[in-house]
């Protein structure tokens, strides 16, 4: 299927709350280059950043093919032999005795979602189950695949021929959070786990005993759970062995390579949903040569903000939009500097109010400073942590090689901080866990006053109506904590903050919102960036400003 020289194979699979997709560059239907990356979804089409990766891609070469799964409730299994559906599914080859149909309505949401894109081949994850009976025959099974918050189910008989199949539905994390029991994150997470396993336990027993009301003849010897994210642990699953008295094997299963392998076949098999696209001859132009061997570039030096393995499926990366962002932000400076500013002498000079902080400059410090320290970090180093405080900042990193930080990272540091050191964890190791110290900031040449926003006046909110105001601005896993409160001729209220982001961007995204407020409202230091297994965790202090 991909036999053409440099063939791009590309998976795209679409989660409650994220995009993730696999990259292969073929040679010959050999890999040479591969690459996972996940985008967070907010809303119902594609998200740009996720277009844009996708026909940049396309455009370097004519032989590029997009796969998917059709991941909803619409499907069935029937015999060759039944046309009983015909009219209202589309109903494609799952294997020599049975066929899989997607209702038709369905199956025209999924492909609209790609217009921008286009589309090669969509399978069901039923197809996904057969394939991996084709690669582990194995008979008198119950075979579960866990599809975000779906199950896929097939018994099989002896001869590993399909004898039930369903699908059921799982609570989800964001169902959970819209119950009276949510009170945070850490505790919707629990109250999630606990409700997962018992849905689970339930899903299956209730499964097993229709099966056996309907089937006589096949004694179900062994439970086959593929998942894609471990949620149960082997605790967990060994309870539910007992509770069921039926071994259980519980191992991940990649969907990306699933896919791959089935289009690989899909010209002799005719499994997907839709035709592949005509490929047509590609040309391309020395000027987008070299476009592309830049942002290649620019790609590798940002792909490891708060790393996760570049086969690591829970990776969030937003390579192009953060460089756009850096960009954006310098551009927003040098405008102020040309055309918003004034001096601090003719803002007194002007007005004898009482002035209340201004958020935008302070808001945008932090932000360009951490913009700063995430370009100059090379792509061989694996960053965990930031720490950025009003004079200091300290860089938790994985480091490929001992001597990068005094090749690369020294001397753009030395501009912005009079000391930096590097601390190695275990100088014997291969790859080398180390922190940065910076201290002493050193100050801006030039320092300018953006033009005091227009703030709301003669109105005074008390302490219940901050909390509501950061409570809207803020994501709904955000942690929000009361400190203290000074007053003088302006009244601050003092805040520490802890939220959970997919990515970099996603905390800068929220930066712009806080500019816009016509409340005096700043980030202030310290600041922290952590890469956990939930997202980023950003934690810092925050002040809200008003006339006393």
């Amino acid at each position: 299927m991909f036999s053409n020289n440099n063939s791009q194979y590309i998976s795209v699979i679409k989660y409650q709350n994220q995009i993730k997709i696999d990259y292969k560059l073929l040679n010959q239907d050999e890999i040479t280059s591969s690459n996972q990356s996940s985008f967070l979804l907010k809303k119902e089409y594609m998200p740009e950043d996720v277009v844009f990766k996708l026909n940049n891609w396309q455009k370097e070469s004519n032989h590029t093919f997009l796969a998917t799964i059709c991941d909803n409730l619409e499907q069935i299994i029937i015999k060759k032999d039944d046309l009983s559906h015909d009219d209202d599914y589309n109903i494609v080859p799952l294997n020599p005795t049975f066929n899989v149909g997607i209702k038709n309505s369905v199956l025209f949401e999924d492909v609209h979602y790609f217009d921008k894109t286009g589309l090669d081949f969509l399978y069901s994850p039923f197809h996904i189950l057969n394939l991996h009976v084709e690669q582990n025959p194995s008979g008198n099974n119950l075979l579960i695949l866990l599809v975000d918050n779906h199950l896929y189910l097939l018994i099989l008989n002896e001869n590993s021929e399909i004898v039930y199949s369903s699908i059921k539905t799982l609570t989800s994390f964001e169902d959970i959070k819209h119950t009276e029991f949510y009170e945070s994150e850490v505790v919707g997470q629990k109250l999630f786990d606990e409700v997962y396993y018992f849905e689970i336990q339930n899903l299956i027993q209730s499964v097993i005993s229709e099966f056996y009301e309907m089937k006589n003849d096949v004694f179900i010897e062994k439970i086959v759970i593929l998942y894609t994210s471990k949620q149960l642990n082997d605790e967990q699953i060994l309870t539910l062995q007992n509770d069921l008295l039926i071994p259980i094997k519980y191992h991940p299963i990649s969907i990306d390579e699933s896919l791959f392998e089935l289009s690989k076949e899909s010209l002799t098999t005719s499994k997907s949903f839709i035709q592949a696209r005509k490929k047509t001859k590609a040309t391309k132009s020395s000027s987008w040569m070299i476009l592309t061997i830049l942002t290649t570039l620019i790609a590798a030096s940002l792909v490891y903000y708060f790393i996760y393995e570049a086969k690591d499926s829970a990776t969030v990366k937003k390579e192009e939009m953060i460089f756009e962002k850096l960009n954006s932000i310098k551009k927003a400076q040098k405008d102020e500097k040309n055309n918003n500013i004034v001096s601090k002498k003719e803002e007194v000079a002007t007005t004898s109010e009482i002035l209340l902080p201004n958020h935008i400059i302070k808001n945008r410090d932090v932000e360009k400073r951490l913009l700063t320290l995430f370009d100059l970090v090379p792509y061989d180093v694996l960053l965990k942590e930031i720490t950025l405080k009003a004079d200091e900042s300290n860089l938790e990193a994985t480091f490929l090689k001992d001597d990068i930080y005094i090749k690369s990272m020294q001397a753009p540091l030395s501009k912005l901080y009079e000391y930096s050191e590097i601390k190695f964890e275990n100088n014997e190791a291969t790859i080398l866990n180390a922190t940065i110290f910076n201290h002493q900031r050193v100050p801006e040449k030039e320092v300018h006053k953006v033009v005091l926003p227009k703030y709301i006046k003669d109105e005074f909110l008390p302490q219940e109506r901050v909390y509501e105001q950061l409570k809207a601005i803020f994501p709904q896993n955000g942690i929000i904590k009361f400190q203290s409160s000074f007053k003088s001729d302006v009244l601050t209220y003092n805040y520490t903050i802890n939220i959970i982001v997919g990515s970099p961007l996603e905390f800068f995204e929220i930066i712009e919102d806080i500019n816009k407020e016509l409340y005096s409202m700043n980030i202030s230091y310290p600041v922290m960036l952590r890469k956990t297994i939930d997202g980023i965790e950003v934690e810092f202090n925050f002040q809200f400003h008003q006339k006393n």
